[in-house]
């Protein structure tokens, strides 16, 4: 596989140094017919799906896996197995997985958690994950892999500090191409009036392997941006891109501040966004309904637009909502509706490209049958397209793009028999996307989906399956007869 452009994300260190909706009609895409027979006429990526390949020869469950794609075409996936953390690597130059899984935790570090993962281009690798230890001890823990191969072993990411607790939920990781990284998490902290959630942050320097301080996102006292001490933050994501800018999302429930108490506010979702010239900004609360959004997911293009989609209840009912902060602007655009439809969504995820177009994709009942319904965010007209379906999906689905605007969505079948893979042409004259295609091979039960796509169209999916023993990791990639 052969890279059309090198993406480089923008380095990180100096974090810390700094303090019109769509209407939701359900007829699909230039079609109100609902007629998807028609093949797009050019397929975003050339090639086939190569055959599945098992990713590990454990004779126990594997589960929660995770992926990360490099420029270079180099994968990562790692998965959670016989109480260990495990990991399996694409050389994007010999096109091939290894024979076998590498062994990142150790025995007495048994993951909590799904483990998080990320890649540079200079063949580095960083696996981060919630530890299981003796007393219910919780601490975070990673495990750093060079280009040689060589494993650092596993160290402590975040731990019990003075007035600090054990991590609560595992971290999430960025790292970009030169192997500058960060780490974000929620962890309890101790205050005069007790304990709340907190959110933290470390950088990671892969060229010498060592993470600096951990920095609570929180404590104004120190510098946090985010404030809220006295709140509970949790459930952090976060994006970067090759721009040096980052878009962090959170929950936040009121903590020590109760109704009735002139500082209390509701739970909510809230954002904020960096950038090297000029620092925080942006930091609000994004949606406005009563309930909290059961998920959220950022994205951020090159020039730093940022754009966050998240899953809120509304009258019993799951919609999916957006909301906008604008290059260098600290002006969110407001809460608004992506689609209105009556049926339940239950999953969704969104990609976007190097100019700034957002993809999103969500599955939703519509006459009681399950489809895979999308909406393209157009940077140039700044315009939703109409939520429109040409699929029928039944499970989770995950979505990633090229640097043309080119996507491939993935998903599992009905009664989780199946992972299907359908490609999106965005200049497609009829149908947008093309015929799904089943990339494994067994009979056995499918789950957990991931999905990752670099700026080249590199196309990597994994999931996990009962292969009759135990469940296994599998993958498979789009082939394009092109060398290295």
């Amino acid at each position: 596989m052969k890279l059309r452009k090198r993406w480089v994300l923008g380095l990180l260190i100096s974090i810390l140094l700094a303090g019109c909706g769509g209407d939701s009609s359900s007829e699909t895409a230039n079609d109100p017919t609902g007629d998807s027979s028609s093949e797009p006429e050019v397929l975003i990526a050339a090639g086939t799906w190569s055959q599945p390949q098992v990713l590990e020869t454990l004779a126990t469950d594997a589960t929660q896996p995770a992926i990360a794609l490099d420029v270079n075409g180099r994968a990562a996936v790692t998965w959670r197995a016989d109480l260990d953390v495990y990991l399996n690597i694409f050389d994007g130059v010999s096109g091939s997985w290894a024979l076998a899984e590498e062994h990142v935790a150790e025995l007495n570090t048994p993951p909590l958690a799904p483990p998080a993962v990320a890649v540079d281009a200079l063949g580095d690798t960083l696996v981060a994950w919630q530890a299981n230890e003796s007393g219910g001890y919780s601490p975070l823990r990673y495990n750093f892999r060079d280009d040689a191969g060589d494993w650092s072993g596993s160290y402590i990411l975040a731990d019990y500090v003075s007035g600090v607790s054990a991590a609560s939920a595992p971290p999430k990781l960025a790292m970009n191409s030169t192997g500058q990284g960060l780490a974000v998490w929620n962890q309890n902290s101790a205050s005069s009036y007790g304990w709340y959630e907190n959110l933290w942050i470390r950088l990671f320097d892969g060229e010498t392997a060592q993470w600096n301080e951990s920095f609570n996102l929180n404590y104004s006292n120190t510098g946090g941006p985010a404030g809220d001490y006295y709140s509970n933050s949790f459930d952090p994501q976060v994006a970067a891109n090759e721009g040096r800018s980052v878009i962090l999302v959170w929950k936040r429930t009121p903590g020590f501040y109760t109704i009735g108490s002139g500082s209390y506010q509701p739970p909510m979702l809230k954002a904020m966004a960096y950038d090297v010239i000029g620092g925080w900004r942006g930091l609000a609360r994004i949606d406005n309904e009563v309930e909290l959004p059961s998920r959220a997911k950022p994205v951020i293009d090159a020039a730093g637009n940022a754009t966050v989609v998240w899953l809120q209840a509304v009258d019993g009912v799951n919609n999916l909502y957006y909301n906008r902060l604008l290059a260098g602007e600290e002006d969110w655009s407001g809460a608004t509706l992506l689609e209105s439809g009556a049926g339940e969504i239950t999953n969704f995820d969104l990609t976007v490209d190097v100019a700034g177009n957002v993809l999103v994709v969500w599955d939703q009942e519509d006459d009681s049958v399950a489809r895979l319904f999308f909406s393209r965010f157009d940077i140039g007209s700044g315009v939703w397209s109409v939520p429109a379906y040409e699929l029928d999906a039944f499970g989770p689905v995950v979505v990633g793009m090229d640097q043309d605007g080119n996507a491939v969505a993935a998903w599992s079948g009905d009664g989780s028999v199946g992972i299907y893979a359908s490609r999106y042409n965005p200049e497609a004259a009829n149908a947008f996307w093309s015929l799904p295609e089943r990339l494994d091979a067994l009979p056995g039960l499918v789950s957990d989906p991931i999905i990752a796509v670099n700026p080249a169209g590199n196309t990597f999916v994994a999931w996990v399956q009962d292969d009759g023993t135990a469940d296994s990791i599998y993958a498979s990639y789009l082939e394009t007869g092109v060398s290295p």
